[in-house]
C-alpha cells in the first residue's frame, strides 16, 4: 500500500507512480479549501465534502457535498469561487 501524510492527513494511492507524482507537487493535487464543500463555502458554511463529487477548474480541484451543490456551482462559477475564497479566508483566521 502506498501512502503518505500531508497537512495532517493520511493519503493512500493506487500505486507508486501516483504517490511520487503527489510528493513531487502536493499542492497541485490538494483540494481547494482543504476538502470542504466549495458550494457550501460560497454560502458561508463549512460542510465536509464528498471526495467522489468534484470538479477540476483551471487545474484546481474543488470538492462538493452533493451532486446538487456541484450543479449549482456551475451557474456562476467565477462569483462562486470569489465568495468561497472570501469565506475560506474568514474561517481560516
Amino acid at each position: 500500500m502506498w501512502q503518505t501524510e500531508y497537512r495532517q492527513a493520511r493519503l493512500y494511492f493506487a500505486n507508486e507512480v501516483n504517490l511520487n507524482a503527489f510528493k513531487a507537487d502536493p499542492e497541485a493535487y490538494w483540494p481547494q479549501f482543504s476538502g470542504y464543500c466549495a458550494n457550501g463555502l460560497s454560502d458561508g458554511h463549512l460542510i465536509q465534502a464528498n471526495p467522489e463529487i468534484y470538479r477540476i477548474i483551471e487545474g484546481r480541484l474543488y470538492l462538493f457535498y452533493s451532486w446538487w451543490g456541484r450543479a449549482q456551482w456551475a451557474f456562476d462559477q467565477p462569483q462562486q469561487i470569489e465568495q468561497a475564497t472570501h469565506y475560506w479566508q474568514v474561517f481560516s483566521e
